[in-house]
C-alpha cells in the first residue's frame, strides 16, 4: 500500500476515513506500519494519506526508533483514500 502526502498525490481522490493507532513503548516501527496498512485495507483503501506520528507522555521519536519513559505512548494517525 502507497502512503503519499497531499503534494505528492497527481489524481483525484476522496478521504474515506481515518485511522488512529496507539504504540506502547515496546512497539517498533514495522509493527505499527503493519497495523496502519492492515486496517486500511479492510477499510477498503487504495492509499494512506498523510501518515503523522506524535508523542504522548514523556518520550521521543526520530523516524526510525521511539524512545520513552514511564507510561509514555506513540499515536499515529493517517487518512484512508480511494482513488476517484
Amino acid at each position: 500500500m502507497q502512503i503519499f502526502s497531499v503534494d505528492d498525490i497527481e489524481k483525484d481522490y476522496k478521504v474515506i476515513g481515518e485511522i488512529m493507532v496507539k504504540a506502547n513503548k515496546w512497539t517498533s516501527t514495522t509493527k505499527m506500519m503493519a497495523k496502519i496498512i492492515d486496517r486500511a485495507k479492510k477499510m477498503g483503501a487504495d492509499a494512506i494519506l498523510d501518515l503523522e506520528t506524535s508523542s504522548i507522555g514523556a518520550g521521543s521519536y526520530n523516524g526510525t526508533t521511539a524512545i520513552y519513559s514511564g507510561d509514555a505512548k506513540q499515536l499515529w494517525k493517517a487518512k484512508v483514500i480511494i482513488w476517484q
